[in-house]
């Protein structure tokens, strides 16, 4: 926390610090975006309207999981929430993954501009 209580920023402040979507269709409320770059590979699937459902997977990693919550950061309960790096995207979630089995959790930020083609 800083000086007047509000919790530190700790992602990273430059887009390009931040893994580029290679990836993303939209079906109805469903998103589901790849990325990659040096460090992931990753899968993810998420609907808004229905936040339980859902699943991740980091192909280098064997890794996989569930989404357990979608919040919109653009609403006015998680706007504090809200990274700086995703201020330029029309579309910003917060998307909370439980690793599975270990239940070790994982948070996503998720920045998107559709266009509407």
């Amino acid at each position: 926390m800083d000086t007047s209580g509000k919790t530190d920023d700790r992602s990273p402040k430059l887009l390009c610090d931040w893994p580029l979507i290679e990836r993303c269709t939209r079906r109805d409320s469903r998103f589901v975006l790849s990325t990659r770059n040096a460090a992931q590979d990753l899968e993810l699937n998420f609907d808004p309207e229905n936040p339980r459902e859902g699943s991740y997977l980091l192909r280098r990693d064997r890794e996989h999981g569930r989404v357990e919550r979608v919040d919109d950061l653009k609403s006015e309960e998680f706007k504090a929430f809200c990274p700086l790096a995703l201020a330029p995207f029309a579309i910003q979630f917060r998307i909370v993954t439980v690793v599975e089995p270990s239940g070790n959790k994982r948070i996503w930020f998720v920045g998107l501009n559709l266009d509407s083609n």
